[in-house]
């Protein structure tokens, strides 16, 4: 059965973007590092000791570099456009264990980003210092399945919390276990990936991959292809339609907002909801409670197309 778009979609569709909303438009949030020391006395429930170290650090980038890889296991990345030619980072890590002694043993060798040789010339990685010998992360509380420590090692608890400076030419492949990440202004292709956080992106004029396993993603002021998967709430904000859109989440509402002027074909779904639009395009209903909305805005363009399996979707113009 098809139904036109109603005056309630239209009013549901609007509310969407008002402040107060989880809107990719409003003041973008607030990046918090994570508290592990808190979680360690919560979820693991041994007393601590804890040190906090600032660290930094520059890297020339060799002509043949093509791309930047950094992967860091629990903590919160800032990426912000830095100088040619140079890649640098400051920040600050932060230790826990139960014993003093434990502490200046772990703290021996500073946890930080170091280069490592992958045996690809193309590509600069940066990595975080492996965990000090004869210590163990804690039990995962994140279902992610890694391995239990091994009785009588001494757990050691850490967070990698850095600004990162890379030129904003130069493609980006980002990749956070669990932890925040936040983009400020790209050019080129950026890559980014966490298992469980909160994931905010402004004004990337290129192409953008987001993958977030669990947690809120704010995308703003997008301009090119994106291809977006998650499993939270989602935002997304386009300045100007580059290219095609691809976006799928697994739990949660999806928000794209188009400029008004646009010219694009437009496929949404919601298999289990409702897809609410303010361009007047038809709407579907497919299965016992979900709809569809499927057609274009104007003559031909790229492909919007979004996909929530387990919430609503509202397609709504810029205001």
């Amino acid at each position: 059965m098809i139904q036109m778009t109603s005056a309630e979609d239209t009013r549901l569709a609007s509310s969407a973007t008002k402040p107060g909303s989880h809107d990719a438009r409003i003041p973008l949030l607030v990046m918090i590092p994570l508290a592990v020391v808190v979680l360690a006395v919560m979820f693991w429930g041994f007393e601590t000791h804890t040190r906090a170290e600032v660290i930094q650090g520059s890297f020339s980038v060799p002509d043949q570099v093509r791309t930047v890889l950094v992967e860091i296991d629990v903590g919160s990345v800032t990426l912000s456009a830095g100088e040619r030619g140079e890649v640098s980072f400051t920040g600050r890590t932060l230790l826990a264990t139960t014993t003093k002694e434990l502490l200046d043993r772990a703290g021996a060798v500073p946890i930080t980003l170091e280069p490592v040789d992958d045996g690809d010339p193309s590509t600069l990685v940066l990595r975080e210092t492996p965990m000090p010998e004869g210590f163990a992360p804690p039990s995962p509380i994140d279902g992610s399945g890694a391995q239990e420590p091994q009785p009588g090692t001494p757990v050691l608890v850490t967070e990698l919390d850095a600004i990162l400076s890379v030129p904003p030419d130069l493609p980006v492949r980002i990749v956070v276990r669990q932890g925040n990440l936040k983009v400020d202004y790209r050019r080129a292709l950026t890559d980014i990936r966490t298992g469980s956080g909160a994931v905010v992106v402004t004004s990337v004029e290129a192409e953008l991959e987001v993958e977030n396993g669990n947690g809120e993603i704010l995308v703003d002021k997008h301009l090119g292809p994106l291809t977006l998967r998650g499993n939270g709430l989602v935002r997304v904000s386009l300045a100007q339609i580059r290219g095609p859109v691809d976006i799928v989440n697994e739990k949660g509402e999806v928000g794209i907002f188009l400029p008004n002027d646009g010219v694009f074909r437009l496929s949404a779904r919601a298999p289990a909801s409702q897809v609410r639009n303010e361009f007047g395009l038809p709407k579907v209903s497919i299965g016992p409670a979900g709809s569809k909305v499927e057609g274009e805005v104007g003559s031909g363009g790229p492909l919007i197309g979004v996909e929530a399996k387990a919430g609503t979707v509202t397609v709504a113009k810029n205001k």
